[in-house]
């Protein structure tokens, strides 16, 4: 995955199902999919809060932070894009269902490389 956020200068996110434009859905057609993934309601919520953040929460100009395990952070990257989905599945050499189902576009990556106290499991955010 470091490699392709590199090469492609984008980050995203998916789930196995969750294969509909969601910036585009209504909160009840996003609900369905979501219900559909088979996980507990302490997991729908986070992956409801996970697409919230990446699709209606973050704007171009605002700053991420890419992780690798639970305690690496490898680099710092501005937001470049709105949210867009690949809704061709594949197009560009990614899986459909591929955690670049649901993207955008990152520019200014810079090398952090910092261990972090806390255990992170995904990408940081920051307004």
């Amino acid at each position: 995955m470091e490699e392709k956020t590199l090469e492609k200068q984008s980050i995203g996110i998916g789930y196995n199902g969750v294969i509909i434009d969601m910036k585009e859905s209504t909160r009840g057609g996003i609900d369905v999919y979501i219900d559909s993934l088979n996980k507990t309601d302490g997991q729908k919520k986070f992956i409801h809060n996970v697409f919230d953040k990446f699709i209606k929460q973050m704007k171009i100009g605002d700053i991420v932070y890419l992780c690798k395990g639970e305690y690496d952070i490898l680099y710092k990257a501005i937001i470049s894009s709105d949210y867009y989905s690949d809704s061709l599945g594949g197009h560009d050499g990614y899986e459909l269902n591929s955690f670049w189902y649901h993207r955008r576009n990152i520019t200014n990556i810079e090398p952090y490389n910092i261990k972090s106290s806390k255990r992170r499991i995904q990408t940081l955010y920051k307004e």
